[in-house]
């Protein structure tokens, strides 16, 4: 992993040995594993195991039709939210206060699409510091949406949310082929 540290590129490893999923409007938490990652783009699969049915949305890969000023809705947890609170007992004197997830939907607009600009020897050159990208002008977006979901106006799923810009009117989204791509290597229909 790397950061921009003051105007420097640090290198920093970490290790992952908790990582839990929580849905909107609940206290508890449910274990995860991770999956896979992907090198390319900031994107990476985790696997839940719930024992109920869960609402699923539909990936649609606009790659090739997707314009400028196509509407984009993001969905997440942006750091500027207040955050919202549930109390659980664990024992008969002492109570534990959770974050409860509360997620915001922006609507806001496709504003640029930033594709790569050449190739060498067939691969793909990527000339800009986000990738292969959907620039967002999406309001309320920003830290700690990162790996929400970015919708069309008919309710599926075109990219994941991955940056906002220096400037707060401005955030990025990977398209959602990436995503796909990702579960798709190595699948066995699970």
């Amino acid at each position: 992993n790397q950061v921009l540290n003051r105007g420097s590129l640090t290198s920093f490893t970490g290790v992952n040995d908790k990582l839990e999923v929580a849905f909107p409007g609940s206290n508890s938490r449910i274990a995860a594993q991770l999956v896979r990652s992907s090198e390319d783009q900031d994107v990476a699969m985790i696997k839940i195991s719930v024992p109920e049915t869960t609402p699923k949305v539909e990936p649609y890969d606009n790659y090739d039709s997707i314009k400028q000023g196509d509407t984009a809705i993001v969905m997440g947890y942006p750091e500027t939210s207040p955050p919202i609170y549930g109390f659980s007992t664990q024992s008969a004197t002492s109570r534990a206060k959770k974050e409860i997830p509360d997620p915001t939907v922006s609507v806001g607009n496709i504003g640029r699409l930033i594709r790569p600009r050449k190739e060498v020897a067939g691969k793909r050159e990527i000339e800009n510091a986000y990738g292969d990208a959907f620039q967002l002008s999406v309001p309320a977006t920003g830290e700690s949406n990162s790996g929400g979901p970015v919708f069309d106006d008919r309710g599926r799923v075109i990219g994941i949310f991955v940056a906002k810009g220096a400037d707060s009117s401005i955030s990025f989204a990977i398209p959602i082929r990436y995503g796909q791509e990702l579960m798709s290597i190595g699948s066995s229909g699970k």
